[in-house]
């Protein structure tokens, strides 16, 4: 059920967003303190293909393809990649979330905390979104014991969905959202690994989430 309202509208939503904070893993976040000298493209490397990237994450014409997936050998650099992009969404304001894998870290080796940890970064970065998330978490406090595909729908995709209607309503609401989850081969398991790749496949098709407008890029390196 709801949790119990016995606090004014501020401190509910403090308290909802504590649920939800202690879900997440901190030292997945591309900018983490805990990352000493993180991997990064040196200066005037890997030019092409960082433009390519914010090339397509800045398109607002009708596309065919709602995900970037960066495919490669382990070591050819991905992760590095992966946080220059990330460093350069910041820079142009882009709103952003991420999540980096790593598979010696018990923090971010399972899938357990990853859409806690999109979802805290989407409500910090747009407040629209935060209000529908408080209210997801306020009326099912439990919703993080649910599948991952249940907590996607309910905290990523509804309210992107809902951010989407008002980009419609609003010439000036074109800014996407980013996602960015690096070393899916990281995470504990295979066939969890599938299930991340078909939940969000899966999600993808469904029309009313899909629009050239949309507020979703989702970037994917394994």
């Amino acid at each position: 059920g709801h949790i119990p309202n016995t606090t004014s509208p501020m401190s509910r939503t403090q308290t909802v967003l504590q649920l939800l904070r202690k879900e997440v893993a901190t030292t997945a976040f591309h900018n983490s303190d805990q990352h000493i000298d993180p991997p990064k493209c040196h200066p005037n490397t890997r030019l092409a293909v960082l433009q390519k990237a914010m090339d397509w994450i800045q398109n607002s014409e009708d596309r065919d393809t709602w995900i970037m997936w960066l495919n490669g050998a382990a070591g050819a650099g991905k992760s590095a990649i992966a946080r220059s992009i990330a460093e350069m969404c910041e820079r142009a304001k882009l709103a952003l979330a991420t999540f980096f894998f790593f598979r010696t870290d018990p923090t971010r080796n399972t899938a357990k905390s990853l859409v806690a940890t999109l979802a805290y970064q989407l409500a910090i970065s747009i407040p629209l979104a935060r209000d529908i998330i408080v209210e997801a978490l306020d009326r099912d406090p439990l919703l993080f014991g649910r599948s991952f595909k249940s907590q996607l729908k309910t905290l990523i995709i509804e309210p992107l969905r809902q951010i989407r209607q008002q980009a419609d309503s609003s010439p000036n609401f074109t800014s996407p959202f980013i996602i960015i989850i690096d070393g899916l081969d990281e995470c504990n398991g295979r066939d969890v690994q599938t299930n991340i790749i078909h939940a969000i496949s899966d999600v993808l098709r469904d029309k009313t989430v899909r629009s050239s407008r949309s507020p979703w890029r989702s970037i994917q390196g394994r």
